[in-house]
């Protein structure tokens, strides 16, 4: 599917200038911030207004925000047990107006990792919960590979710079065909044994279907290239 265009339109503080490598099949736009910053966006983000800055406004309203509220108390006049926490997350620069619905306090912490400011509440800083929204965020049971990488490993057994070496080895097309290959539906590209699971080399969707059509074997393209040498409709047509 073709992404619709977006160069030019501009949201909230950001422009669309450029196309951007697609991420996890999302398609992505490098945008200019009216700050003068750079940063690359999804195309889905941006017309749904998720992201209207580099972050420049986030911060400047939530600094504002940590300003009027640091230092306060409860009604009851003691610190809030996080007020001051400084550590494996990052550091809290204030608290929101707004609490939760069962009444926890909602702490903004400049990230240690990407320097945004998150909303964490109390359990989120004694657990160290990483916020989802950081852009180094990973999921507590990620495997240590990105995504595709993990996903071919697990299926095929083979890794993203395998998969790449095997594609150049090819000459980047499939190996029936020679019709070039590009990363995207990768996973659909990898052709292997269903008996042994051994990875034989990477084909175009089409052949790929093809070679399942006919059986995954040997004797169904023999059949197939004997048909194709000896069509029976010729045989027919010599006995009438």
């Amino acid at each position: 599917m073709t992404a619709i265009s977006e160069i030019g339109n501009k949201y909230g503080r950001l422009t669309v200038i450029s196309r951007a490598e697609n991420k996890d099949r999302k398609a992505m736009w490098n945008c200019l911030c009216d700050c003068g910053n750079a940063k690359v966006v999804s195309g889905t983000h941006l017309r749904t207004n998720h992201v209207q800055s580099c972050g420049c406004y986030h911060s400047e309203v939530i600094t504002q925000i940590g300003r009027l509220n640091k230092g306060k108390s409860d009604n009851r006049g003691k610190p809030r047990l996080y007020e001051n926490y400084d550590g494996v997350l990052g550091k809290v620069v204030g608290t929101l107006n707004r609490s939760e619905q069962n009444g926890a306090v909602m702490y903004l912490v400049k990230c240690a990792k990407c320097g945004e400011i998150h909303t964490r509440n109390a359990k989120h800083l004694k657990q160290s919960q990483e916020a989802q929204d950081c852009k180094f965020y990973k999921p507590p049971n990620w495997s240590g590979f990105e995504r595709e990488d993990a996903i071919i490993r697990r299926q095929y057994g083979i890794s993203m710079d395998e998969f790449r070496e095997l594609l150049n080895l090819q000459g980047n097309g499939c190996a029936i065909c020679s019709k070039p290959i590009t990363a995207l539906r990768r996973r659909m590209n990898i052709d292997h044994c269903h008996e042994t699971n051994q990875v034989r080399g990477i084909l175009c969707s089409s052949c790929n279907t093809g070679l399942g059509h006919l059986g995954d074997n040997i004797a169904g393209l023999q059949r197939a290239l004997k048909y194709l040498q000896n069509p029976p409709f010729t045989k027919y047509a010599l006995a009438r």
